[in-house]
């Protein structure tokens, strides 16, 4: 027996599930967060994976400069042919030749002046310094993501506030132009808000052309369309104080991490140079197989050689057309200039730091006036349209309280985006805006262990 009242129901309950279904199939996708625009820049920025193939290129400095520690090994053959035909009185002799050889030989340094310990820890000096400009690039990468998402955001948001000003203008115009046709205002009360109102189209095409150029950055740097942005907060783990800052900017920077490391290069380069005029010691040995065969007249013969060698070289560098020297002091000069760079790469990060920390501060203390403001213009619009209603207050008055109150809101939407953006750029300037930093939900980039698979790779040419 059919229980009826399920029978009942039955129709009503698939009605809702159907209803249910379409509901969450036209549910729109969630917002996209800040967090997941850094992620999203991390995984596909073209510079970013640039920057990542020139660290790899950079690793193959150390291979490199292990070489000069590695014997040297070459073989070569060689084969000639040989015929000779002679007139000999009435007779004609005729003489044969032919031979091939072969040679191994190889190369072994046993000191170069000490240029080659020097070149090794340069080669380690400019790895260490091509990973402090990936850090950069990922940090300029990143900071250029979280206000390309703010900048989104707040101009959408501004696009949105100057549509509903316009709105209002236009429903201004028409309570001006009905009481207008009542006698109760003038030609000018008209005219006033139409001004206003063709000058509120203008300040919207721009802000339109603004919300599209952030979009277009938008997917730039990130490398997807901006569909749903959810509102972002300032970072968090800022330093403390202004003193924090620049101790961390001082120290932690990465154009300043990469200064230094380019001057123990620069100082490394000097000892290079300078083993070019040292004496260089050498092992070095061959062997060698050859084999003739002879005709004469046809009558063959044939013989063969081996022969090996081996035996040190020193070479004692006297004079090199003033190469050599020249080099040196150019290399010294370069050290001078690496050692200036320092000292510029660290006033500019201080600088950077303070000033960045110093506008963060500044957006903090301007939100809560811009808040006011907004709260207080608010108040005087809707106190003023009831006024005008009763007929108390004149449109002109209400027009500059809309005005007011539009551009707080404008300059709401810019001061909580600047707060949001700046607290990144101190992230940046201290060294802290880096994926591992914000702990992305990505996987990072092994720099330590893409080095170890590459510092003693000697053979194959193979890339990844």
């Amino acid at each position: 027996m059919i229980d009826t009242r399920f029978a009942r129901h039955s129709g009503a309950i698939a009605a809702g599930a159907c209803a249910l279904a379409l509901w969450l199939c036209a549910a729109p996708a969630p917002a996209t967060t800040i967090q997941e625009t850094l992620t999203e820049a991390y995984r596909t920025n073209p510079e970013l994976k640039a920057a990542v193939q020139t660290l790899r290129a950079t690793n193959e400095l150390h291979p490199q400069a292990l070489g000069s520690w590695l014997p040297d090994v070459s073989a070569s053959g060689d084969a000639t042919l040989r015929q000779v035909t002679q007139p000999q009185g009435s007779a004609t002799l005729r003489y044969g030749q032919a031979s091939r050889g072969a040679q191994v030989g190889f190369t072994q340094p046993i000191t170069r002046g000490g240029a080659e310990f020097a070149q090794l820890r340069q080669a380690e000096n400019r790895i260490r310094q091509q990973r402090a400009l990936l850090v950069s690039t990922e940090q300029r990468v990143l900071q250029q993501a979280a206000e390309a998402h703010v900048t989104a955001l707040a101009n959408r948001q501004i696009v949105e506030v100057r549509r509903g000003y316009r709105n209002a203008l236009g429903q201004l115009i028409d309570l001006a132009r009905r009481q207008l046709n009542l006698g109760d205002r003038t030609l000018a009360d008209v005219s006033q808000a139409e001004a206003r109102a063709a000058q509120a189209d203008a300040e919207l095409a721009a802000a339109e052309a603004d919300r599209d150029n952030a979009e277009a950055l938008y997917r730039q740097v990130v490398g997807t369309r901006p569909d749903r942005l959810r509102p972002a907060g300032p970072a968090v783990n800022l330093p403390p104080g202004l003193d924090a800052v620049e101790d961390l900017a001082w120290r932690s920077s990465p154009p300043v991490i990469a200064a230094a490391f380019g001057l123990e290069a620069a100082a490394d380069e000097v000892d290079v140079r300078t083993g070019g005029l040292l004496p260089r010691l050498s092992l070095e040995g061959t062997v060698r197989w050859d084999e003739q065969r002879y005709t004469l007249d046809g009558f063959p013969s044939a013989g063969h050689q081996r022969n090996a060698s081996i035996g040190m070289r020193l070479t004692i560098p006297l004079y090199q057309s003033g190469i050599a020297e020249s080099q040196v002091r150019a290399a010294k000069y370069r050290a001078g200039q690496a050692r200036m760079d320092l000292d510029a790469a660290r006033s500019q990060a201080i600088r950077t730091a303070v000033d960045a920390y110093n506008r963060h501060r500044s957006a903090a203390v301007a939100l809560k006036a811009v808040r006011a403001q907004v709260a207080a213009a608010t108040v005087a619009v809707n106190q003023l349209r009831r006024q005008v209603d009763a007929g108390f207050s004149t449109i002109p008055e209400l027009l500059t309280a809309q005005r007011d109150l539009i551009e707080s809101q404008v300059s709401l939407a810019r001061t909580e985006g600047a707060l949001v953006t700046t607290s990144y750029e101190v992230l940046a300037a201290v060294g802290s805006l880096t994926a591992r930093s914000l702990e992305l939900p990505i996987a990072y980039y092994d720099v330590e262990g893409e080095y170890t698979r590459t510092r003693w790779r000697l053979f194959g040419l193979s890339v990844e």
